[in-house]
């Protein structure tokens, strides 16, 4: 999805169609999603009005999902995300108390994250998600992504405290897996028995894309999600849309496995892509 923008902006919009177009197959994408089964489905750089429209394009009144409606202006910020989710899973989710994240410096307030939490009465346990969007390199440095992971590991650690909450984070961080404020900042591994060793740790199964092929996509996929050669000076992929998840998903009680974690060509309907990232997906089933 594009970021909010205001009328005067939407005349300078790079794109060949127009955001009614763009937004009306972004909600054919979300229906297929829905018509998948996917548990949660999370959307980035939504404004209300596309929220409005996405949730009345697929009826979700009538449907089997829901939706929490993340986008809140706050300290000159702008939170826009928004989650659909399946009524069948009778999750407990309450939209007042979702948590804007926020890391200031020099004067300058930052996005970290949104937290929603719902909890599984069936299991008697909890899903934290907190979805990022952190600034990109034009406007961050390593010490600004460095203070910003370490602000959203400090919540992450709150919510360990509880040994029934199991935590996903998901965004764009727009930085690669093996950036510091990754791997020290958020303290995610690529060594899932380390994370089960170590349980503060968070798994991060994104390194896996690092080691396609950047010039011959093993069967059509493609090599991460966002592409970028005139900035890209010794490659055009770029892993920067993410999920990482906490230890408890990796216990005997979930089936995790690498393989379920894709990356989503969401642009092929179109010769003009309805978002510049390409779409992350995960699959976690209760053992």
């Amino acid at each position: 999805m594009s970021p909010p923008i205001n009328r005067k902006s939407e005349t300078k919009n790079k794109f060949k169609h127009t955001r009614i177009d763009r937004i009306s197959y972004c909600t054919d994408v979300v229906q297929q999603f829905m018509d998948a089964g996917y548990d949660f489905i999370c959307l980035g750089e939504v404004n209300s009005e596309d929220i409005k429209y996405i949730t009345e394009k697929t009826d979700i009144v009538e449907s089997n999902y829901t939706f929490i409606n993340g986008f809140e202006k706050a300290g000159g910020l702008i939170f826009d995300t928004c989650i659909l989710f399946k009524k069948s899973n009778k999750l407990n989710a309450d939209a007042s108390q979702v948590r804007n994240l926020t890391y200031s410096v020099s004067g300058r307030n930052i996005k970290v994250a949104q937290r929603f939490e719902f909890f599984v009465s069936s299991i008697g346990e909890t899903i934290v998600l907190y979805l990022s969007h952190w600034p990109s390199n034009q406007s961050a440095d390593d010490k600004v992504y460095q203070g910003i992971a370490q602000d959203l590991r400090r919540a992450v650690n709150n919510d360990l405290l509880y040994k029934t909450s199991h935590i996903v984070l998901l965004g764009d961080y727009n930085v690669e897996p093996h950036h510091t404020s990754m791997v020290e900042g958020l303290q995610a591994s690529r060594e899932k028995d380390l994370v089960i060793y170590r349980k503060s740790l968070l798994y991060n199964p994104c390194w896996k894309f690092l080691t396609r092929s950047q010039s011959h996509p093993v069967n059509g996929d493609k090599a991460s999600t966002y592409y970028l050669r005139k900035t890209g000076l010794f490659n055009s992929w770029h892993m920067i849309d993410q999920v990482l998840i906490s230890h408890n998903f990796l216990t005997n009680a979930w089936n995790f496995k690498d393989s379920f974690v894709e990356i989503i060509d969401t642009d092929t309907a179109l010769n003009d892509p309805i978002s510049d990232h390409l779409a992350i997906s995960i699959f976690i089933e209760r053992a």
